[in-house]
C-alpha cells in the first residue's frame, strides 16, 4: 500500500499546480436558520491541484441582470496533502482560479473501482462568488 502512495504522490506532483485555497474558519451559528453569524476564512495557502479544462463562460439570467458562470471541478491528492501538511479543501472554502474566487459546493473522495481501500483523489465541485463589498480603502470612480 506504501508503495501505491508514493507513486500516486510522485504522478500527482508533477501534474498538479498550485492552487490558493482560504479555508473557512469554524463560527458560530444562528440557532434558528443553522448559518454562520460572520464568515471568517484563514490565512491563504497553496495546495497542488489539478483543474481538468476550464469551460466557457455561459450567460446566466439572474433577477438583478446577467451574469457570467462556469462549472468547475477541482482534483487534490490527499497523500500529497498529508505529505506538505496542509488539509484539503472542504465545503464553505473558497479557491482563486484565474483572479475569480469560487465557493466549494460539494466534496467526493474518489477511488477510481480499484481495490486498495484508499482514495487516490479528492474531487471539489466549485461555484464562482462574487464579492459583497469592495476591498476596504477601496475606491471606485466613473469615467465621465
Amino acid at each position: 500500500m506504501n508503495f501505491w502512495r508514493e507513486k500516486n504522490i510522485e504522478i500527482y506532483s508533477m501534474f498538479f499546480i498550485p492552487i490558493t485555497i482560504y479555508k473557512l474558519k469554524n463560527a458560530p451559528h444562528d440557532t434558528l436558520y443553522g448559518e454562520d453569524l460572520n464568515a471568517e476564512y484563514e490565512e491563504p495557502y497553496t495546495l497542488a491541484g489539478y483543474i481538468p479544462n476550464l469551460p466557457g463562460w455561459k450567460q446566466l439570467k439572474t433577477k438583478f441582470g446577467t451574469d457570467e458562470a462556469r462549472n468547475l471541478n477541482a482534483f487534490f491528492s490527499p497523500d500529497l496533502a498529508a505529505k506538505e501538511g496542509k488539509p484539503l479543501p472542504t465545503v464553505g472554502d473558497r479557491i482563486v482560479i484565474q483572479n475569480d474566487t469560487y465557493y466549494v459546493s460539494q466534496e467526493n473522495p474518489e477511488d477510481y473501482g480499484s481495490n486498495l481501500q484508499m482514495h487516490l483523489s479528492w474531487i471539489v465541485t466549485l461555484i464562482r462568488t462574487r464579492p459583497l463589498n469592495p476591498v476596504q480603502g477601496t475606491t471606485i470612480q466613473k469615467e465621465y
